[in-house]
């Protein structure tokens, strides 16, 4: 076998971006060696696809996905008093599940906003402690 002859990058994405269209087809994948290793056979392969592409016959790079903002809105509920945040006790509760890039508590010290470095730390904080009981403080809970 042959080692495959060196394509310019623009033909090895073609390359790519065909193999992948054709395995989202469900035609599976045919021999890729001959795609890239044919000589010329392979950079045929390679013109043909361009063409394809240029056609409207191959699907564009999907979208990137959007970012899911890595904030959250923190209240403590159920106390017949309201309840003082301090930006060191929502950091502290809040770093335990990752990077807080931030941590905003409103004037009153009854809402707090926290920043998180990554979205699925948000997520994670959230499904573990929105409705959490407070220790300590009958019928107090954090709503996230």
């Amino acid at each position: 076998m042959q080692p495959p002859h060196m394509v310019d990058p623009q033909a090895q994405q073609n390359l790519a971006a065909a193999m992948m269209w054709q395995m989202q087809m469900g035609g599976g994948l045919q021999n890729p060696a001959s795609m890239m290793g044919g000589g010329l056979q392979g950079l045929q392969s390679l013109q043909g696809l361009q063409g394809l592409q240029g056609l409207g016959m191959m699907p564009p790079w999907p979208p990137p996905m959007p970012m899911v903002p890595a904030q959250l809105s923190v209240r403590v509920d159920g106390l017949k008093f309201e309840y003082q945040l301090t930006e060191d006790d929502v950091r502290k509760v809040f770093s335990r599940y990752g990077g807080v890039s931030k941590v905003d508590v409103d004037r009153e010290g009854t809402k707090a906003t926290v920043s998180f470095d990554q979205p699925h730390q948000a997520m994670a904080a959230q499904h573990d402690l929105d409705r959490k009981q407070l220790a300590g403080m009958s019928g107090g809970f954090l709503r996230v």
